[in-house]
């Protein structure tokens, strides 16, 4: 299970496992198996992020209100976005979950994902333990962005090559020339 949130805009993500051993393949293995399977409630060192905006839409914000709504709580979906050129000029991966289930032979309760011609698993990345502030392009909540999309009767896809993919571009550019970011927007509830 991914559990992360942005408690401390001066800290970035936290996986819910932080403690949780990757040195070893059985290590890597055991938490892959874990976050893999989205009915199990164990946290994980891993923090899931997806490149298709589609899939965000469709798939798992349905999935997070579902969840949320079945344990009575208001629903309060966030999307953020995250410079992998930041991590990867820190050293620090960004692994495809499709390879790393291949790679350590994981089964998912799902059956085998080769037999799915649209497997969530294609698209998604797992960053372990952490991710900074000075990867995080920018939070919005969830709700927001339905709102500015509903509003301009255009659909999510629109927003995001409009406003975030224009943000990141900015983001990256500030990296490259190392000054700060100025990000004019975003979530109010956690500073980014």
């Amino acid at each position: 299970m991914s559990e992360c949130q942005i408690n401390d805009n001066t800290v970035g993500f936290l996986s819910g496992a932080s403690w949780f051993p990757l040195g070893s393949a059985e290590d890597r293995y055991e938490a892959l198996k874990c976050h893999a399977n989205w009915g199990n409630r164990v946290k994980t060192p891993f923090i899931s992020t997806t490149t298709s905006i589609h899939e965000i839409e469709l798939v798992r914000i349905p999935s997070f209100n579902k969840r949320q709504d079945a344990k009575g709580i208001k629903r309060n979906s966030k999307l953020t976005i995250i410079n992998a050129h930041a991590r990867f000029a820190k050293g620090l991966p960004v692994l495809s979950m499709d390879a790393e289930l291949n790679y350590y032979n994981v089964e998912t309760p799902y059956g085998d994902r080769r037999n799915y011609k649209n497997s969530f698993y294609t698209f998604e990345y797992v960053l372990p333990f952490r991710v900074g502030i000075d990867e995080i392009v920018a939070t919005w909540c969830w709700q927001d962005i339905e709102r500015t999309a509903r509003k301009s009767g255009k659909d999510i896809n629109h927003w995001f090559r409009t406003v975030a993919v224009p943000l990141y571009e900015e983001h990256e550019a500030a990296r490259k020339a190392g000054r700060p970011m100025r990000f004019k927007g975003g979530c109010a509830c956690c500073g980014h």
